[in-house]
């Protein structure tokens, strides 16, 4: 993450967060009165991460005056890698995985964060999702871990069982990951 990138969040077109915090909230009238960015820790695992970052600040609504928080995960697009879909390392593989819609089809038990929307710009895309706060602490129990793979058993068995769920795995399989 550089500072660069960080002040230029700060200097966020307020009318983009609005119709994010609106899809956030479930809520097309709702005003933003403040909000603020902070980088998220994260492990950089390959050259596409470019960074997660909570944006949150209080909002006003019909309910009232309330808090609300978002992440935006900065995603690169490594010129010097392929732009070919069926690569792996396909820098725009996420961004199909949550427009496609598949994401919000998944078996109970396992969700992905929603999918707010995403900008590209020069550098790649900005994806808006839903701010998922950890359950847990970073170290995970016995219990947690069997409770964690009992819920991915059902979720693989779900593709078994649910015809509708097994024509996108399959595009996504094939297309995602071949």
């Amino acid at each position: 993450m550089t500072s660069d990138l960080l002040e230029q969040l700060k200097g966020m077109d307020q009318a983009v967060l609005l119709e994010v915090v609106r899809k956030d909230r479930h809520n097309p009238d709702l005003v933003i009165l403040d909000w603020t960015v902070e980088p998220l820790s994260h492990e950089k695992i390959i050259d596409t991460t470019g960074g997660l970052f909570c944006f949150s600040g209080q909002c006003e609504g019909t309910e009232g005056i309330q808090p609300w928080k978002v992440v935006l995960k900065c995603i690169n697009n490594p010129k010097e890698w392929s732009q070919q879909p069926r690569v792996w390392y396909y820098w725009q593989r996420e961004i199909m995985a949550f427009q496609s819609g598949f994401l919000e089809q998944l078996p109970p038990g396992v969700r992905a964060p929603r999918f707010y929307g995403v900008l590209e710009n020069e550098n790649g895309a900005w994806v808006w999702i839903e701010h998922i706060q950890e359950a847990t602490g970073k170290q995970w129990s016995l219990n947690y871990f069997q409770r964690t793979a009992r819920r991915l058993g059902r979720f693989q068995g779900a593709f078994l069982s649910r015809p509708s769920i097994v024509g996108p795995f399959l595009f996504f399989r094939t297309f995602f990951c071949t």
